[in-house]
């Protein structure tokens, strides 16, 4: 090798090469090899109808980084990700993997290039167990013909081990606690041999010991050579875990830089495009009135037991405790969706009997879910028909429904959350993560209820929303 150089240098007669060399030195740091570039994206430009999506987006990965896409609520990081996931389609743009330019038509030819993305919203199969979830469409099969139970539920517990949830493999995923299914969506990529994960908000059902290992995993897999790109709107997670970041605003990328050299409050700068205004809890004077709600010793079904507490008008009052804790069942069974085994509620110091949510809803409570696409809206209605569903006949004249004015207090609404759509009658279904939240606080706002249960009401909220929120 050392001839064939000399004889090559000697045949040339000249040293051109130098310089760039140096220069290659110098730009990525003496003795350090740039990363190698795995996905780019340049100019990807997505409609969905009169509403852009993407405008020219772009967005580089190296090979072996944590690189986290931020934003706020809309600004187009989910339908990026899709696109490289082959979910959707780009309508323009040009999409690099591994310098060769490609379009993935379909979540499987992703796949099969090694590309696999953990949605947001979760994408198990409920009634199957976890390890058939694990092993979608790739179970192990014995004589050809029959799936091989004992490997596919050896293989799982391997994955499932890594990411705490030893012997589930067969135990369905409907009986899963949300942390739960996070974790065995997550055990589905290790089990794909990826070389890039998406990762969108991962740990918006995980507790602070299943952080920790989630990032325990990542830093594994990036020490192998895989590239992670990672949507948070939790800006110290952002800053603990990434390599690089990459902001997009309205469609756009306003910047790409090393994680290291951006400070919290510039990147809400960057996010959001103005100053930072009251980005944490807005100082509002508050004067408590007299007790609105009373819990005593109220049970319901094994989870809860002689649980007391109350409310006063015009008091905000946290419900605190681990994953699993019971909280959410708590806030169910006030709402009427579980039935009590005990102890007696009090509204305005009279006894009630919650037995269903329309009662709730009559009795003025509100409910807003932790689950918001399953239990907290219809996705395929308008905005419109989802913000006016609990409160039908507050504009009603004589059974009629005043329609004109629904939608003029609904756009007041859509302006006032910042809701990002084409207008009031856009299906709820076309929104990102974050505006679709927007529209299940505001159905409870435009209800004017008396008493709100928010159950992890800023999961998939950016940071100046939770702000306002």
């Amino acid at each position: 090798m050392k001839n064939l150089r000399r004889r090559s240098f000697e045949s040339n007669g000249s040293f051109d090469w130098f310089p760039s060399i140096i220069a290659a030195l110098f730009a990525n740091g003496c003795g350090n090899v740039p990363p190698m570039s795995l996905l780019e994206l340049r100019d990807v430009r997505k409609a969905f109808g009169a509403t852009k999506a993407l405008d020219g987006a772009s967005l580089e990965v190296a090979k072996g980084e944590v690189h986290a896409l931020l934003g706020e609520n809309g600004a187009g990081k989910s339908t990026l990700m899709k696109i490289i996931a082959g979910v959707i389609q780009a309508d323009s743009g040009t999409f690099l993997w591994k310098g060769s330019q490609v379009r993935f038509n379909s979540p499987r030819d992703a796949m099969d290039a090694g590309i696999c993305m953990i949605h947001q919203e979760l994408s198990l199969v409920p009634r199957m167990s976890v390890a058939e979830n694990i092993f979608l469409a790739r179970w192990p099969s014995r004589y050809r013909f029959w799936v091989d139970r004992d490997r596919l539920g050896a293989r799982s517990e391997e994955y499932l081990e890594s990411v705490g949830l030893k012997y589930l493999s067969y135990e369905t995923v409907e009986r899963l606690r949300p942390a739960e299914k996070q974790m065995v969506e997550i055990a589905r990529a290790l089990s794909l041999d990826s070389e890039l994960i998406i990762m969108d908000e991962p740990t918006s059902s995980l507790s602070a010991p299943e952080i920790e290992r989630l990032f325990h995993l990542i830093e594994g897999l990036t020490e192998k050579g895989v590239a992670v790109v990672y949507i948070s709107h939790q800006l110290e997670e952002v800053e603990r875990i990434s390599h690089r970041i990459t902001v997009l605003r309205d469609g756009k990328r306003i910047a790409t830089s090393a994680t290291s050299e951006l400070t919290h409050d510039e990147m809400i700068r960057l996010m959001s495009g103005r100053g930072i205004v009251n980005t944490l809890s807005p100082n509002v004077s508050s004067h408590p009135g007299s007790e609105l709600f009373r819990a005593e010793g109220f049970s319901a079904g094994s989870q809860l037991q002689g649980i007391s507490f109350s409310v006063r008008a015009g008091e905000i009052v946290g419900l605190a405790g681990l994953v699993g804790a019971g909280r959410t069942y708590l806030a169910e069974s006030i709402f009427g969706i579980h039935h009590s085994t005990g102890g007696q509620l009090y509204l305005r110091g009279k006894p009630v009997k919650i037995d269903s949510p329309e009662k709730a809803v009559s009795l003025g409570l509100g409910y807003l879910t932790e689950d918001r696409r399953k239990t907290g809206l219809i996705l395929n209605a308008s905005i419109l028909d989802n913000i006016v569903l609990s409160a039908q006949r507050k504009h009603a004249k004589l059974s009629f429904f005043d329609r004109t004015r629904e939608r003029v207090e609904v756009t007041r609404l859509i302006e006032l959350l910042s809701i990002r759509s084409s207008g009031p009658y856009t299906p709820v279904f076309q929104l990102s993560g974050g505006n679709q939240q927007k529209v299940a606080l505001a159905r409870w706002l435009y209800s004017e209820v008396q008493f709100l249960i928010l159950d992890e009401p800023t999961r998939g909220i950016d940071v100046a929303t939770r702000s306002q929120i």
